[in-house]
């Protein structure tokens, strides 16, 4: 049962696919979100899938970097939904963590963008703080989407990515056991 929420301003993703990023490849014309109609809710791929791009965040105050995926063939998504992929993905397809019974592990979180339909591509947030100027992601709205946390989140404490249940996405406080992977790190305590 989640206890509380958060901020994607407050959270910073801990960048977990394998793939290196690229900070000589130019952010997209129309950024990563919506606007970019181009790139993002495409059937046919317009980059190779896997493709990342790290770009600077005046507002956010650091590199965010971008991933571009294929979204699951189970279910679209909409602007801030937390997707992951296992620890091993032989795909680049994510699914959204919020699916009851969803399998997570492995702490590869990406949240989309914008609105995706089953089995289209589009830029995600993978990795740095949350994107939020508009020449990148149009603007705030992505950082305003709460999470659930299940655990009381502390500020500069690290997360790891679970669902309940009712197909809740989650971020739980991460404890140090074996096996666990840490998803990103909490700028500030969620709002218990």
């Amino acid at each position: 049962m989640a206890q509380s929420t958060i901020a994607l301003a407050n959270i910073v993703l801990k960048d977990n696919f394998p793939w290196a990023g690229d900070f000589k490849r130019q952010p997209p014309q129309d950024g990563f979100g919506a606007k970019n109609t181009k790139d993002n809710n495409q059937l046919i791929a317009t980059l190779p899938l896997g493709t990342k791009c790290i770009a600077w965040d005046a507002v956010a105050q650091g590199w965010a970097t971008f991933i571009y995926l294929r979204m699951s063939t189970v279910a679209g998504t909409t602007i801030g939904v937390l997707c992951a992929t296992s620890t091993t993905p032989t795909t680049v397809a994510v699914d959204p963590v919020n699916e009851v019974g969803n399998t997570i592990t492995g702490g590869m979180a990406a949240v989309a963008l914008g609105t995706i339909t089953a089995n289209y591509c589009n830029w995600f947030w993978c990795g740095g703080p949350c994107p939020q100027s508009d020449y990148l992601v149009g603007g705030t709205a992505l950082s305003l989407v709460t999470i659930a946390t299940d655990t009381a989140i502390v500020a500069g404490g690290p997360f790891e990515l679970s669902d309940d249940d009712a197909g809740t996405a989650l971020l739980i406080q991460l404890l140090v056991t074996a096996g666990t992977a840490c998803a990103g790190i909490s700028k500030a305590a969620d709002a218990a």
